[in-house]
């Protein structure tokens, strides 16, 4: 025959808080605590603490889909990943999951469109046992373009942010785009029709800071609106995006 003894942990405290005893006393099922003791009417609830909070990190795969990852909490059971985004193609969801990464795979492509923040936000919360969820994490947010998705890092954008003028807009047949960056960075400048079509390579190597141009030559192409593209990667990894619109008037 097998049994187990429990054990309560009852710890004593003098007037000013500081403790004078700890002891385990045995056998919880023929304990009685008098609560009056300490003014208390009733037997209070008991209390579940609430589980942390995880810290949510963002990446980007080779198909362009938002992959979301977390640090493991030991309390939690599960976890709660929650989308939300006021871009039309984009509907807000919550993602229930026992893992600590998950791929979203957005209907792609998915373009800017105007009028509207086109960014996707995302968080997550921890979920114990008990069903009692923690405080919501860091919020990760990611910018389509037409070139993809892009990952934005607010509490590093302004590291990497991209300055950019372009004249003369609307143009015939070429106009000046100027870009300045805070640090050395990768730069990739591209060109698309309303299709999403790219119709133009202007840059893809590493510049370094401070104020530079490309022109665009669009004689061989028809009058209409075009999206400039440009994206930056700076030595630390992080990444700014911005679209611009221009206009060809022939």
């Amino acid at each position: 025959m097998t049994f187990e003894l429990y054990y309560w942990e009852t710890t004593f405290f003098d007037g000013i808080g500081r403790t004078i005893q700890t002891q385990l006393i045995p056998n919880p099922s023929n304990l009685t605590i008098d609560y009056t003791v300490a003014g208390i009417t009733q037997e209070p609830e008991p209390v579940i603490p609430q589980p942390d909070t995880p810290y949510l990190s963002g990446d980007i795969n080779i198909n362009m889909d938002p992959v979301l990852s977390w640090d493991s909490i030991p309390e939690a059971i599960s976890y709660k990943l929650v989308r939300e985004s006021y871009h039309p193609d984009v509907s807000n969801t919550e993602i229930l999951t026992t893992d600590i990464e998950v791929t979203d795979p957005l209907s792609l492509p998915v373009f800017p469109v105007g009028g509207v923040n086109n960014d996707i936000h995302y968080y997550v919360k921890s979920i114990n046992a008990y069903g009692i969820k923690s405080d919501a994490s860091n919020v990760v947010t990611f910018s389509p373009s037409l070139a993809g998705v892009g990952l934005k890092n607010p509490d590093e954008a302004a590291l990497s942010e991209i300055n950019t003028t372009i004249y003369p807009n609307p143009f015939n047949p070429t106009t000046n785009i100027q870009f300045s960056l805070a640090s050395d960075s990768d730069v990739t400048i591209q060109v698309y029709n309303l299709l999403g079509q790219n119709v133009a390579t202007l840059a893809n190597s590493r510049y370094s800071s401070g104020i530079h141009a490309v022109i665009f030559d669009a004689t061989n192409l028809s009058s209409g609106l075009y999206f400039v593209n440009i994206s930056s990667t700076s030595g630390r990894n992080e990444f700014s995006n911005s679209i611009h619109q221009i206009s060809l008037v022939k």
